[in-house]
């Protein structure tokens, strides 16, 4: 799973909308805005309230479990589209998107119903299902011309689309060049073969502090080292993390080595993709004290994962992955196992993400090779 300044590891938190007016401008050619939807614009309902409760229900200590009765309770007390999103997104899979599904065919423009029915279209691999509502979701919500366009080119992407996701990824607002879209416009030109993601990239610079792990993740998926000029001012454990980030999508066991003799701080300078897949290497090589400073850096996030990466159960951190998250998991998981399970993870996480972005590129790394452990010299407590 952009940053002006929030550590790397918020990389799957959803993009801040960009202003309303240079969105709404954009909207008539990007996306197509007729204006006989704008009637539907009134529906978004109080998105303040809303984000209060999604607050509330991730509230650290607490599970989705523990806020399901109350929730059931009060959509059953006041039946509306944004009490059935707030249910919806604490059931489990199937039984949330039953509810979703149901609720949409009488608020076929409510934009949190339209997200979370688009995320379990993406979770299911329904491609061309996931791109028809997030066409309808941006028609209503200009904000996610932006905030939802990642998820968005996923889909396109595993639709056969992808030239239209870059001929939409190059008329986003200017505004709206955040490093995730940044990141998604190289997975773009990777995939379509045109395009200058370089360019893109140094636009976004122009606003935004560019953290190692984004540069790290961005030279993978384009192959040069484009924006060396731009990180030359980076600091000790920012440029170890960079190394890291290289080092972890081709040999994992190197990137533990280099990542357990790096400065303090390095693993909460490391992408959420790459620290992710060190923590699978970490658990799998048994490294003890490179696991416990990885699971630190992934904040609330990492005790959830490793939970996923020891027993292979998903839980309600691993429920909101989108597909780079999902791919990032499996891979993780994937490097504590060996044989027919070991191979089945790996060719899974290729599937997740169409994009092919970082994690589904280490999938393809490893997949067919020999797992390896670390060597007992570089081994810890």
């Amino acid at each position: 799973m952009a940053h002006a300044a929030p550590p790397k590891t918020r990389r799957w938190v959803p993009l801040l909308a960009v202003a309303s007016l240079a969105i709404l401008a954009t909207t008539v050619f990007a996306v197509g805005l007729n204006p006989s939807t704008t009637e539907h614009l009134s529906v978004m309902g109080d998105d303040d309230a809303v984000q209060v409760h999604i607050g509330e229900q991730n509230r650290r200590g607490t599970t989705k479990a523990d806020h399901i009765p109350a929730y059931r309770a009060r959509f059953d007390r006041d039946p509306t589209p944004e009490n059935g999103f707030l249910l919806a997104r604490l059931l489990p899979a199937a039984e949330s998107e039953a509810l979703v599904l149901r609720l949409l065919a009488d608020h076929p423009y409510n934009p949190w119903l339209l997200r979370l029915g688009a995320r379990h279209h993406l979770r299911a691999r329904r491609w061309s299902e996931a791109v028809r509502a997030y066409e309808r979701l941006v028609q209503v919500s200009p904000a996610d011309i932006v905030k939802s366009f990642e998820l968005r080119a996923t889909a396109l992407a595993g639709a056969g689309r992808a030239e239209e996701a870059l001929w939409l990824a190059d008329r986003l607002p200017l505004g709206g060049a955040h490093l995730r879209v940044a990141l998604t416009y190289a997975r773009l030109v990777k995939l379509v073969g045109a395009g200058d993601p370089s360019g893109y990239v140094k636009r976004v610079s122009q606003s935004e502090t560019l953290p190692p792990g984004f540069l790290a993740s961005f030279e993978t998926l384009t192959g040069g080292d484009a924006l060396a000029e731009i990180t030359a001012i980076a600091g000790a454990p920012e440029r170890k993390a960079r190394m890291v980030e290289r080092e972890a999508l081709r040999k994992p066991w190197s990137a533990l080595a280099l990542l357990a003799q790096a400065p303090e701080g390095t693993a909460g300078e490391l992408d959420l993709d790459v620290a992710v897949l060190l923590l699978g290497a970490a658990e799998g090589a048994k490294l003890s004290r490179v696991r416990d400073q990885l699971v630190s850096a992934l904040e609330e996030h990492g005790p959830p994962f490793l939970d996923y990466i020891r027993t292979g159960r998903e839980n309600s951190a691993t429920d909101e992955l989108p597909p780079a998250g999902l791919a990032a998991i499996h891979v993780a998981r994937a490097l504590t196992l060996d044989g027919s399970e070991r191979d089945a993870l790996l060719s899974l996480a290729r599937q997740e993400d169409p994009l092919r972005g970082v994690p589904s590129l280490a999938a393809e790394e490893l997949e067919g090779k020999a797992p390896r452990s670390t060597p007992s010299s570089s081994k810890g407590s």
